[in-house]
């Protein structure tokens, strides 16, 4: 429960910030990101996951959802060094796009 938990505030501290993100939910230890609304031919998703796997992430995308389920056992240590990773993944990859649209 309290990698649960630390999982949780990770997200809100890390994840949800960022304007390209929409959407968080959890279910336990699984974790849907939903990013904002990307033209279908960016392939967003697919660019946040190959940002990830650059640092060290293992994530991936449905459509432009990012799925994190980190294993049970995870350290504390390890799963902050997982929210950091996927959060810059999204930073990377989304930056280009959203500075287009503004």
């Amino acid at each position: 429960m309290r990698r649960i938990a630390l999982l949780a505030d990770l997200l809100g501290e890390h994840v949800a910030p960022p304007p390209s993100v929409r959407a968080i939910r959890r279910k336990g230890f699984m974790t849907g990101i939903e990013l904002t609304d990307f033209p279908v031919a960016l392939r967003m998703g697919h660019r946040v996951t190959l940002a990830g796997g650059e640092r060290g992430a293992i994530i991936r995308p449905l459509g432009d959802t990012i799925v994190i389920m980190p294993p049970l056992a995870i350290s504390e240590a390890e799963l902050e060094r997982l929210v950091r990773a996927t959060a810059g993944a999204i930073v990377t990859a989304t930056s280009d796009q959203l500075a287009q649209a503004a």
